[in-house]
């Protein structure tokens, strides 16, 4: 595998787990599908996307979004993904709780029996928006808490009487003056505690809007991503295929072919080089006849005459073929007119035939 596949395949691994660290801060889950429902409020109380969504205290989703009401800005829509293996009755209410004195906000499921067919709500669907007040929110129904108010007041309404009237007096005053500035100091705790809280809920907000359009750009171009997929998979299948050792043995074999082949060369350009060398030098023949002038002379004035004597042969036959066996005297030769030995002078080894026929 290449270096551009490794890095490839690197680069749609670290897409993947963006996108799903992004489903799960988001809240949405990642590999199992859920049923989306809608429910309007007219105030949320700081319930944000993520947040929990319980039945009984039991998780079984999260708040997927909130976004204004589009016909009525007044109010806003939070969507739910709930488990699709959980049904839910239409008639369920969805109750928005805080956890806690300084806990969070989640959306409690209330309904009175479980539902099945076409009583159960359908993903899209919208579920009644149920509230409470603040203080039911922290301490739970406040009628349940009259009976307690009665007896906090039947045995402790003395108690307080007796410490008011003596605030002044004895150490139980400055007590509860030293309560008075403690509290003071929680207060001002809390605000800044919660300036905290603003302020990172606002950068944690722009990481999820980032993240969501890195989440964008994949879907966009999920189909190219398809394609690359595509294209390493059969990229590996053909490498796999293909017999390597094989086929580098046959290098081999032909690299060998190759070296021999060269040697081969090298040996004839090496004796080439040597018979230059010896030509360059003047050894033998034909360094002899290059380098030395009269070597070639005598070559060149030894041609001369082969000519004139073939020359000869071909005009004057007779002169060699017609001899007198018993001594008869040969006839008288006559040089022609166009003789061809008239080109060459006399010189040494070149004898040139006269009028009076002598040879």
């Amino acid at each position: 595998m290449n270096r551009e596949t490794k890095i490839g395949l690197l680069a749609i691994a670290t897409l993947v787990i963006i996108f799903i660290g992004y489903r799960f801060l988001k809240g949405a889950g990642v590999f199992n599908s859920q049923n989306t429902f809608n429910i309007v409020y007219e105030e949320v109380d700081g319930l944000g996307t993520g947040d929990l969504v319980a039945i009984n205290g039991f998780k079984v989703g999260t708040v997927t979004n909130v976004v204004l009401n589009p016909e009525n800005v007044r109010s806003l829509i939070v969507s739910i993904g709930v488990d699709e293996e959980l049904p839910i009755p239409k008639g369920a209410s969805a109750l928005i709780q805080s956890d806690g004195l300084l806990g969070g906000k989640f959306i409690s499921l209330v309904f009175d029996k479980a539902c099945s067919g076409a009583d159960c709500a359908e993903s899209g669907d919208y579920l009644t928006a149920a509230e409470q007040t603040v203080l039911a929110g922290l301490i739970g129904n406040p009628d349940e808490l009259l009976p307690y108010f009665e007896i906090l007041k039947t045995n402790v309404g003395p108690v307080i009487d007796s410490i008011s009237s003596r605030t002044d007096t004895n150490g139980v005053g400055r007590t509860l003056r030293n309560f008075e500035t403690t509290s003071q100091n929680l207060a001002a705790l809390t605000q800044k505690i919660d300036l905290l809280l603003s302020r990172s809920s606002n950068d944690l907000t722009r990481t999820l809007n980032s993240v969501a359009g890195i989440t964008a750009n994949l879907e966009r171009n999920n189909a190219k991503i398809g394609r690359i997929l595509s294209s390493v998979d059969s990229t590996t299948r053909n490498l796999s295929t293909v017999d390597l050792g094989k086929t580098l043995q046959e290098v081999e074999l032909a690299l060998t072919d190759l070296r021999k082949t060269l040697d081969s060369s090298s040996g004839a350009i090496d004796n080439l080089n040597s018979v230059t060398r010896k030509i360059d030098n003047g050894d033998g023949t034909l360094g002899k006849l290059i380098n030395d002038g009269e070597v070639y002379a005598r070559v060149d004035r030894t041609m001369a005459n082969l000519d004139l004597l073939l020359q000869d042969f071909r005009l004057n036959p007779k002169r060699y073929v017609n001899v007198s066996v018993f001594g008869k005297k040969q006839k008288e030769y006559d040089l022609p007119d166009e003789d061809p030995a008239v080109p060459y002078l006399p010189g040494p080894g070149l004898d040139v035939p006269t009028k009076s026929g002598g040879q």
